[in-house]
């Protein structure tokens, strides 16, 4: 089953509809079901993914590159700095900027 652009907003409005026949609904959702149970992977943190996945698409990285990306951002990322605060500083720099252009 595939999923466009446009379900992760139908996802979190509640409105999703799946293609298909009832039946072919019911098998892709047990399908997707079960993969999530074999994974480990709850609903919240599949759509988590799914919203991560949409940003990088977005940001035009293709699903070919996400380990590179992963691997950019963890070498870019300094072991003695939380992520947390490395995200916090990125959003002060990032409203900062904003600030200067207005």
């Amino acid at each position: 089953m595939e999923v466009s652009s446009t379900s992760v907003g139908e996802i979190e409005s509640g409105e999703l509809t799946v293609p298909g026949t009832p039946f072919d609904q019911v098998n892709d959702l047990r399908q997707l079901s079960s993969e999530l149970r074999k994974r480990g992977v709850e609903p919240y943190q599949a759509l988590l993914g799914l919203s991560l996945f949409e940003r990088l698409r977005a940001l035009g990285v293709r699903p070919e590159q996400i380990d590179k990306w992963s691997e950019l951002t963890t070498r870019l990322s300094q072991p003695d700095v939380p992520v947390q605060d490395f995200l916090e500083a990125a959003l002060r720099l990032r409203e900062l900027e904003a600030g200067e252009t207005l």
